[in-house]
């Protein structure tokens, strides 16, 4: 296990993982950890082609939705 497991991503492996399963299949489906929480679900938007949200419905902070939004419409650019 690595120190960062977000360093997983930005690795050639998980890339050519990325690109096996596109080849492969119609549909993807990747369910991540909550944006909040860790990086890995705006690491891996910049991967994907559509990202969804979800949030709780009168218990989702306006600001923390609008942050994940920001998140996910500019996500970090991976490297390679």
């Amino acid at each position: 296990m690595p120190p960062n497991p977000a360093d997983l991503m930005h690795s050639d492996r998980f890339r050519a993982l990325i690109a096996e399963l596109r080849n492969t299949y119609d549909r993807v489906i990747i369910d991540s950890s909550p944006i909040a929480a860790v990086t890995d679900a705006t690491i891996l938007s910049a991967y994907v082609d559509a990202t969804m949200l979800v949030v709780r419905a009168f218990t989702t902070k306006k600001d923390m939705a609008r942050h994940a939004l920001r998140a996910i419409l500019d996500p970090p650019i991976p490297p390679g």
